[in-house]
């Protein structure tokens, strides 16, 4: 090594050392100055603050520390130990620190708890009932799971409780006003709304679950690319009309488009704004007010009407049935009975054969509706599907 290389060499590590230095000094100063804050706030001396709580202490740290470089992060988990509660928060919230931004606080997340917390508001202040409804079927599908930062966690879980408590609890009015402030307050800024969120979390709230609130979940929900509502009328103005015939191939068809697509719920006996009104007319009309016959009528249904098919012989009888991919259950919801089909996408494309079997038709589900594949086209849509090069 020549001397000129040698005094680059020598230059660069001293730079490297100095540097280094530089940086574990620095964290050392940050983490020493938090640990003075957590021991002031601990003996309650900052402004008459009590003890911060360990979830304080995650969204304080997360929000110091997450606008950090990597490599700079590096020092602080090692400087760290030094501190051992800092250390164990940090390993705490370490995934969320090691994603991005849109992972450990997802925007989407934060916009809707905006829109819920001023959706509280509007309960508050007007007590409308379109506001309640509007709460509770934005809180219901709600969430989040790591390495999202476990206050937008426990805050979805808290929104979605008190959706709960909206539709199945009794409060009197001063008690709702009291929890109506706490809810206000579960904001989307994590440092803003633990105090909330955790007294929140220490009320006891008086309801009962309702049995099948599973299924009332998902309904409320509302219709998406895994949830369909199928009533047991035709509506014309304020006309009901039953047409069992249009009925059963609107059912057939929905269900066809959940296998070819992806797992569904189709619920019959729900209105497309979620109102449930049950199949109790159709049960008598049809069905001599029995719910065993309802559920055979309908599994033949399905059994006789979707098939699968070669594509080198349409007049080919079926290769399988898809009867271990339909499961049908009638459960009660707000005191009706209501008709749930589950459907578990197919392997294989299915089709809805009607009348002759040379008559099909093939559905997708496409977000909220199915769509029918032109007869012309399903040929190209399923080599498609397949990765076939036609």
């Amino acid at each position: 090594m020549s001397s000129s290389t040698r005094s680059i060499y020598i230059i660069s590590s001293v730079d490297y050392f100095m540097t280094n230095s530089l940086m574990v000094r620095d964290v050392d100063t940050q983490l020493k100055n938090i640990y003075d804050t957590f021991e002031r706030v601990n003996s309650g001396n900052i402004n008459g603050i009590g003890p911060w709580s360990t979830l304080y202490k995650e969204t304080f740290l997360w929000d110091k520390f997450r606008v950090f470089e990597s490599h700079w992060m590096s020092y602080v988990y090692d400087r760290s130990v030094t501190f051992p509660e800092i250390h164990s928060i940090l390993q705490i919230i370490r995934p969320t620190l090691e994603q991005a931004l849109d992972i450990s606080a997802p925007p989407l997340i934060q916009e809707k708890m905006y829109e819920l917390s001023r959706l509280a508001l509007e309960i508050r202040l007007y007590g409308k009932t379109e506001d309640r409804e509007k709460y509770v079927r934005m809180a219901a599908p709600l969430k989040c799971f790591p390495p999202t930062l476990r206050y937008y966690i426990e805050a979805v879980e808290a929104h979605a409780k008190f959706a709960d408590y909206l539709l199945y609890g009794s409060p009197s009015p001063r008690t709702l006003e009291r929890i109506l402030k706490l809810v206000i307050g579960i904001s989307n800024c994590p440092k803003g709304g633990v105090k909330y969120l955790e007294n929140f979390q220490s009320l006891c709230l008086d309801y009962t679950q309702p049995d099948n609130k599973e299924a009332l979940e998902i309904i409320r929900r509302d219709e998406g690319q895994h949830v369909e509502f199928k009533a047991c009328y035709q509506s014309s103005n304020t006309k009901r009309q039953y047409d069992k015939k249009n009925l059963s191939q609107q059912r057939i068809t929905s269900v066809v488009a959940f296998l070819n697509s992806n797992d569904g719920n189709l619920f019959i006996g729900v209105d497309d704004d979620m109102t449930i009104h049950g199949i109790e007319d159709e049960l008598m009309q049809y069905h001599s007010d029995s719910e065993d016959k309802f559920v055979m009528q309908l599994t033949s249904l399905f059994r006789d009407s979707i098939y699968t098919r070669t594509t080198d012989n349409l007049e080919l009888k079926a290769l399988a049935k898809p009867k271990e991919l339909i499961t049908i259950s009638l459960v009660s919801i707000n005191g009706h009975t209501v008709a749930w089909v589950q459907v578990k996408q197919s392997r294989e494309h299915l089709f809805f054969y009607r009348e002759s079997k040379s008559n099909y038709q093939f559905f997708i589900r496409t977000g909220r509706n199915k769509e029918k594949i032109k007869p012309e086209d399903i040929e190209r849509y399923l080599a498609l599907q397949d990765g076939i090069s036609v």
